[in-house]
């Protein structure tokens, strides 16, 4: 999910209208929390 999420920001694979679309910094913290939030879970 994380490589999918960073691959469509920079625009691999789609429309180069699409690259780098949104906040960086921003994306970074979500994908964080999201790694964090899936680490902690419980089974």
């Amino acid at each position: 999910m994380i490589y999918a999420a960073i691959a469509r920001y920079l625009g691999f694979g789609s429309a180069t209208g699409a690259a780098w679309e949104g906040d960086w910094e921003e994306l970074k913290q979500d994908l964080g929390a999201m790694c964090a939030a899936f680490l902690l879970s419980a089974d």
